[in-house]
């Protein structure tokens, strides 16, 4: 049985590095999820707290900051999926 969501990037207990030197605005990760619900639009959240929104087709973007992290994403029904990735 397919969940109604789940993220496709990152993958759950990821170790991911900043790049030293580099600008913070080109050091974003790429949030991806997929649906079977027909959702039209994906809320993404980091460590709780509302990211951004997107398409359900559509790529979303989080700008890297270290330490460990837990990555969300829902619809307007509540169903969700979670990853805890770490930025070093």
């Amino acid at each position: 049985c397919a969940l109604p969501i789940w993220i496709l990037t990152p993958l759950t207990g990821s170790v991911l590095s900043r790049m030293e030197g580099s600008l913070v605005s080109n050091q974003r990760l790429t949030l991806r999820a997929e649906t079977t619900n027909g959702a039209a639009l994906l809320y993404w959240f980091i460590d709780g707290k509302f990211q951004t929104s997107a398409s359900a087709t559509a790529r979303a973007y989080w700008s890297l900051t270290p330490g460990p992290h837990t990555i969300s994403c829902c619809d307007l029904l509540g169903q969700s999926d979670a990853v805890c990735v770490t930025v070093k």
